[in-house]
């Protein structure tokens, strides 16, 4: 092997990039490098050969006292040090045995020898690896062959594995081994995304303290689970995150990803493996009216988030007590009609901040800063702002909102509370609504107060009812947010959604993982935001 010819395509699966490099797998960095050879391991041929050259005679001698111990068979791995190479070990695959007449690499041993590597990485806890097109040296199998058997295992590995492998790279030399695995990963990396935009369908209801749980990925499959929960269970977790948002701890939770895992455990583990294995990046949760108060957003598998890992929208189960008549949602126009609402109180200094910032941020998107209205204060009016919402295509509302139990149709967001005047869900229902809301307000987003008897009667919040209003997708928080960061989180969500043109979810979602890596898990504000709607929606502007 020599010279340093360097092409790359990459694609990332789950929280793992896998490459595919035209070169010297010599010249890359990866904590692990996979050898082919037998089951002699002699290091005379081909990639093996190649890295003792330059490795150095130790590794040689490390094999031979491996060896003197035991004997391999086709399929078997010995690890040894990487001498001079810049990677801490090399995984010798045994692919076949020169001793018997017309030995040849078959796809099973190719397959075998791929998953065991990926096996012992994650065992090791090591980050990175790199194979060769393994055993495609003189006399062996052929690279079409090798390429379709080790990139469907490595795919399959990353999508079905809570893996800490970070970097997978396929290391090809020869030309012919370069477009095979070309051609195939990006095969298998086509159906992946195709797979990837399907997305999965949860949906959650509950009856007699069963909660029954239909998870598909598709029309026509479903996975049907049932767990029993306690009302006081569902209390503890309702009331958590409340706990954790007004003081910032809770009485039995220490920290929110212990929230998260006894969440998961309780209530998600039955279909965890499932949903571990279905690659889409969508979750359309569908929820029972008993269960909306629940954080479903913050239930952690061991590795991740749901509202981090997923672009998360939940749909409601409507009880025909409650359902709203209303106008269909409009279709968007070009350019976007976009109306910030500012502290109609004028109680809340950071809500008038929030929406300058936001107004701020607009202002520099061609297709929006043509029709971006900023009000505030007293300007806002009941009456106008009912006419306003038949012309916005997107509405932000930071401000306070009011919660009517015996009347949820009766909530929504306070105009002037010395008046009682409140925009509510009811009046919607006579108007043609917004495709979007974006509010930051008390209560935005949740239900009903904690008491027991939410869990067991039929009672919407704001959110909820603002749906039945004719809001297609309506995001809002479990409590309004008063800081800096509710200033950051809303311009990421806008940039994105606008700029970026990704989806509702996927714009929320990168606007949490901001918060969250920059304040780390236990500021509250990732967690508070939460998407009732369509995660798939796009403004396609």
């Amino acid at each position: 092997m020599d010279g340093k010819r360097m092409e790359k395509d990459e694609i990332q699966i789950g929280n793992t990039m896998v490459r595919i490099y035209h070169g010297d797998i010599r010249d890359l960095t990866p904590e692990i490098i996979v050898s082919s050879d037998n089951t002699e391991v002699a290091l005379e041929k081909g990639v093996a050969k190649a890295i003792l050259d330059r490795g150095g005679p130790q590794i040689a001698q490390e094999v031979r006292q491996i060896l003197a111990r035991k004997k391999l068979q086709p399929g078997d791995i010995i690890v040894t040090n990487a001498g001079n190479l810049s990677a801490k070990k090399i995984f010798h695959c045994a692919v076949c045995d020169d001793t018997i007449k017309d030995s040849v690499v078959t796809p099973y041993i190719v397959t075998k020898v791929t998953h065991r590597c990926l096996e012992l990485a994650d065992e090791f806890a090591y980050k990175s690896i790199a194979f060769p097109a393994i055993g495609t040296g003189p006399q062996q199998t052929d690279s079409e062959v090798v390429s379709k058997s080790m990139i469907q295992k490595v795919f399959d590995y990353l999508r079905t594995t809570s893996t800490g492998l970070q970097s997978v790279t396929f290391s090809l030399y020869a030309a012919g081994d370069w477009q095979n695995f070309f051609r195939d990963f990006w095969k298998y990396a086509a159906s992946i995304k195709f797979e990837e935009e399907k997305p999965i369908r949860l949906t959650i209801l509950r009856s007699n303290e069963i909660n029954y749980l239909d998870l598909t990925s598709s029309e026509t499959i479903s996975y049907i689970k049932t767990t029993r929960t306690s009302p006081k269970t569902l209390q503890k977790y309702a009331n958590a995150l409340k706990e954790f948002v007004t003081s910032g701890k809770s009485k039995f939770f220490p920290t929110l990803q212990n929230l998260g895992e006894s969440m998961y455990k309780e209530l998600l583990e039955d279909v965890g493996p499932k949903l571990r294995r279905i690659p889409s990046k969508n979750i359309f949760l569908k929820l029972d009216d008993d269960l909306l108060n629940i954080p479903w957003e913050l239930c952690y598998d061991g590795s991740d988030y749901l509202g981090l890992k997923y672009s998360v929208g939940r749909q409601v189960v409507v009880s025909p007590k409650f359902y709203i008549s209303s106008y269909r949602t409009r279709s968007l126009q070009y350019p976007l009609r976009v109306l910030l609402l500012a502290d109609p109180s004028e109680t809340l200094s950071g809500a008038l901040k929030e929406c300058k910032a936001i107004h701020k941020e607009l202002s520099k998107i061609d297709g929006i800063k043509e029709n971006l209205e900023f009000k505030s204060g007293a300007e806002i009016n009941l009456n106008k702002l009912l006419k306003d919402l038949t012309y916005y295509d997107l509405v932000h509302f930071a401000g306070h909102a009011h919660f009517d139990e015996k009347n949820p149709n009766e909530s929504g967001w306070e105009i002037n509370a010395a008046k009682k005047e409140y925009l509510t869900a009811s009046m919607l229902a006579a108007h043609t609504a917004p495709p979007i809301v974006f509010a930051n307000a008390c209560e935005s987003g949740t239900q009903a107060p904690g008491q027991q008897k939410s869990y067991q009667s039929e009672i919407f919040g704001i959110a909820s009812g603002f749906l039945m209003g004719g809001i297609k997708n309506y995001i809002g928080t479990f409590t309004y947010v008063n800081d800096i960061t509710s200033v950051e989180f809303a311009v990421e969500f806008y940039k994105n959604l606008v700029s970026q043109g990704e989806t509702v979810g996927s714009s929320l979602r990168q606007a949490r993982k901001l918060i969250f890596d920059k304040y780390g898990a236990d500021h509250i504000l990732w967690a508070s935001y939460m998407l009732y709607g369509d995660p798939e929606f796009k403004l396609n502007i």
